[in-house]
């Protein structure tokens, strides 16, 4: 019975983690989906900011509280 519990314990964390990982893909595919629809809409190409790159200026632009075009077009 132990056994069992033990099993079932190990998959259900297993499944929490997978989970978890879906769902930071997530949020940083609909945050950069966000960032470079925004920079478009401004009329700014950010085809030569990468994903990563993207993704800070999105992180850091929120945690300033400041708007993340000015944000970017201060950094380009």
């Amino acid at each position: 019975m132990l056994y069992l519990i033990e099993k079932f314990n190990s998959e259900l964390t297993r499944w929490f983690y997978e989970k978890s990982i879906f769902l930071t893909e997530d949020v940083q595919g609909s945050n950069l989906t966000q960032a470079r629809l925004k920079l478009y809409q401004a009329g700014i190409d950010s085809s030569s900011i990468s994903d990563e790159q993207l993704l800070k200026y999105w992180d850091e632009a929120k945690k300033e509280k400041i708007n993340f075009v000015k944000y970017v077009q201060d950094r380009l």
